[in-house]
């Protein structure tokens, strides 16, 4: 039997666009309005950019690593996202689901755009019993604190740039300032009000 022209996974389905990414390698994919995922797993600290639509067919599961859509995040009915211990995924689009997403402990994932479309969608977030904390940011699906979605984004922030990456501009106009504050005072005075504070650290900003 010879099979010929065939150019999907074993016996039909999409071919995946994205091939495994492990062993802390950095991946970017550019060109396409949207890539379909069947199989992969992106892991061992590698980190993954997407400029583009992640259709997910089949199983997309990221453990240790970093995956960064910039578009949308289409899980399709049956298949599944894995986000598993120590992986961080930011969305800077949209999820539209009628698939299964599991967040474990000591994970991230962000949708900036929120959940949409879905309606047979199933979310299981890890029990936060243990300490080890799911940070989730998915409007529409019930998690939308803002506070969150900053401290996602500037633990992805030092990770891209500690890999040279780009951080996209969807990512910067999130970020809060740059500083840490050790108090901010206001003061009522005979000449209006009166602010002190003292910053404990400074990022590429001086006398702040």
């Amino acid at each position: 039997l010879l099979l010929t022209g065939f150019t999907g996974d074993v016996f039909g389905g999409p071919k995946s666009d994205l091939p495994d990414v492990i062993n802390n390698k950095i991946k970017e994919y550019t060109g396409k309005s949207e890539y379909n995922i069947t199989n992969t797993t992106i892991s061992d600290g590698s980190i993954v950019r997407v400029k583009g639509n992640i259709i997910v067919n089949g199983t997309l599961t990221i453990t240790g690593a970093t995956l960064l859509v910039e578009g949308n995040l289409r899980i399709k009915n049956g298949a599944t996202v894995n986000v598993e211990e120590g992986a961080i995924v930011m969305v800077t689009g949209v999820v539209e689901s009628n698939g299964h997403a599991n967040l474990s402990n000591d994970s991230d994932f962000a949708a900036i755009g929120g959940l949409t479309g879905s309606n047979n969608f199933i979310l299981d977030v890890a029990d936060n019993s243990m300490g080890n904390e799911c940070n989730t940011y998915l409007p529409g699906a019930g998690y939308a604190d803002r506070e969150v979605l900053a401290l996602i984004t500037n633990e992805l922030t030092e990770i891209l740039e500690s890999a040279n990456i780009d951080v996209p501009e969807a990512l910067v106009s999130i970020s809060p300032l740059p500083i840490e504050l050790t108090y901010f005072v206001a003061r009522q005075t005979s000449d209006g009000v009166k602010f002190e504070w003292q910053t404990a650290s400074e990022k590429d900003n001086d006398y702040f």
